[in-house]
């Protein structure tokens, strides 16, 4: 989703910052109540967000529309094969 497009209703998240595979930004927002991921930031998109399905209210809503990094999914992880797959972070 666009970062433009998203709003926080309340509280502020805390944030961890790592560098991805290839050298950029991943911002990463957390409840500060909790510790529960929120949202993640990738600076080589500017202006993406990506939501974590299990922090909203109601994720049904939420359809996957690929898998990402599936060559390091645990065994019992049952991917929908009608969905892109890709082995790491798309590009």
């Amino acid at each position: 989703m666009k970062q433009a497009d998203f709003k926080l209703e309340k509280g502020d998240p805390k944030w961890f910052e790592r560098r991805a595979d290839r050298g950029h930004a991943m911002l990463r927002g957390f409840c500060s109540d909790c510790g529960s991921p929120l949202f993640l930031i990738n600076k080589a998109s500017e202006g993406a967000m990506i939501l974590f399905a299990g922090s909203l209210d109601d994720p049904s809503w939420y359809a996957p529309s690929r898998d990402i990094y599936v060559n390091s999914a645990q065994p019992w992880d049952k991917m929908d094969p009608n969905l892109p797959k890709a082995d790491g972070m798309p590009a």
